[in-house]
């Protein structure tokens, strides 16, 4: 754990940890030969974190093979009901919900998810990738892998086969960019096989080997305890976004000066770059612009209907703009522009306004809402100031808002930002979705529409009519 980035979740109250901990006992059962109790800590991890059921059965296969082996029938029996605790909570589920799983059922998983840019995001990612947080393990790792080979070893090639295996198994989620401390959180608990593989792949008693391990050993030191002084974009104070949205400084220097060397999964970018979690499906969240500090935009995820409205967010180069509607017409999907300098130049809200004026129009919300659940509203707003808005900056322009009682009095004030898609001058208008969170008791409420210009204003305070709507929460 010492040397481990495991030892960042120690503080969660997740439970990475709890399956850390628990494959690392597992994995010391099998290498004693206590197959049983191998297959019954695996389980009981799974239970969390299913993709450990792989690790489970890796164990399992091992077990079945020393009972063939050894005759001893009782094993097989008490190795099947050390399975059990992976398959209870599947057989509870589809007795009281008519299905094994219900994340698969409820969609917030999808084998089709499976790909391999999220296999390459899972190892290699500059943000949240397992390699780049434990790179002398990986480097030792895979030339055990070549060494071994030769010695006809395969346990390190199962060790390999068994983490590939549960990384796809991970990949189902829609949650990719999930919170995190620095390594995907999805990758915390497969660190030991890694380790199990070095561990059990290298001699001390070899001095190259003892030399090797030694310097590992010395890296992880170092990474483990400073790397969140290099590399993490820490909170400087609670109002800044979490860091699980935020580039860290490798990510953010190739992203500024080479961006063409990183090109991640669409959610990762959007996420990081626009600094909040948002479902990156959106067709209206595009384009997703990246810009360094002095407004230069450097990359730029979007689809070939996005390619049109850039002009909304900047001062495009017109030339930069025909090309690229050339070079992608006829593209579906979305794809990544990489630019050179002057080709765009992102115009952010840096100074306060002097007039806050605004219109809004809410064109649906549901009848009757749920306690404790979120409901996409969407609200026109209209810029009746004197100046242009802009949706990112040192003080950007949101729209927001607070909920109240049926007396008016305040329930929650401080809710969910949600960014205009592109700068709008005066006169101007945008529909946009707002995603309301309902109280968690029942009842009568009001929701009180309103822009905020960050760190300077809400609208209201300085003259600017609010748009209220009553909601019934059952």
């Amino acid at each position: 754990m010492l040397f481990s980035p495991a030892l960042w979740y120690l503080d969660w109250p997740n439970p990475e940890i709890f399956s850390y901990s628990l494959i690392v006992v597992s994995i010391a059962f099998f290498s004693s030969k206590k197959f049983s109790l191998a297959v019954f800590f695996a389980a009981f991890s799974s239970i969390q974190n299913p993709p450990v059921i792989i690790l489970m059965a890796f164990f399992l296969i091992y077990g079945v093979a020393d009972v063939m082996r050894s005759k001893q029938w009782v094993k097989a029996g008490v190795l099947a009901l050390a399975t059990l605790p992976a398959f209870a909570p599947m057989v509870f589920y589809y007795i009281n919900y008519g299905t094994p799983n219900l994340i698969y059922k409820v969609g917030s998983a999808s084998f089709s998810l499976i790909s391999f840019q999220r296999t390459t995001s899972f190892f290699f990612d500059l943000n949240q990738g397992m390699m780049l947080y434990i790179p002398g393990i990986f480097i030792l790792f895979t030339f055990l892998l070549f060494r071994n080979w030769r010695r006809k070893d395969w346990l390190a090639y199962e060790i390999a086969v068994v983490l590939l295996l549960m990384a796809l198994m991970a990949e189902t989620t829609t949650n990719w960019n999930s919170d995190a401390e620095g390594i995907m959180r999805y990758a915390v608990w497969m660190l030991p096989l890694l380790i199990w593989g070095v561990v059990e792949g290298y001699e001390l008693t070899r001095k190259a080997d003892r030399i090797m391990l030694g310097a590992v050993l010395l890296t992880q030191l170092i990474i483990v305890f400073t790397f969140p002084i290099w590399f993490i974009a820490k909170k400087e104070n609670l109002s800044d976004p979490p860091i699980y949205v935020k580039n860290n400084y490798l990510a953010a220097y190739l992203l500024d000066s080479h961006p063409s060397l990183y090109n991640p999964v669409p959610e990762i970018f959007t996420e990081r770059t626009l600094n909040k979690e948002v479902d990156s499906s959106r067709a209206d969240i595009l384009p997703v612009i990246y810009f360094r500090t002095d407004g230069t935009v450097t990359k730029i995820l979007t689809d070939y209907a996005g390619l049109e409205g850039l002009s909304s967010h900047g001062d495009v180069d017109a030339a930069f703009l025909q090309r690229e509607k050339d070079s992608h017409r006829g593209d579906t999907g979305v794809f990544y522009i990489d630019l050179s300098p002057g080709e765009m130049q992102f115009v952010a809200q840096d100074k306060p306004l002097t007039v806050f004026n605004a219109e809004f129009k809410v064109n649906s919300q549901p009848v009757a809402m749920v306690v404790d659940t979120v409901y996409r509203i969407s609200v026109t707003v209209k810029n009746t100031g004197t100046e242009t808005w802009y949706a990112r900056g040192i003080d950007p322009i949101n729209l927001t808002y607070q909920l109240l009682d049926k007396e008016s009095k305040p329930v929650r004030l401080d809710n969910a930002r949600d960014m205009i898609p592109h700068r709008l001058r005066p006169g101007e208008e945008v529909t946009m979705p707002v995603y309301l969170s309902t109280p968690e008791q029942p009842g009568i409420y009001l929701v009180d529409f309103d822009m905020v210009q960050e760190n300077v204003s809400w609208f209201e305070p300085q003259g600017n009519k609010t748009k209220t709507i009553r909601i019934d929460v059952r």
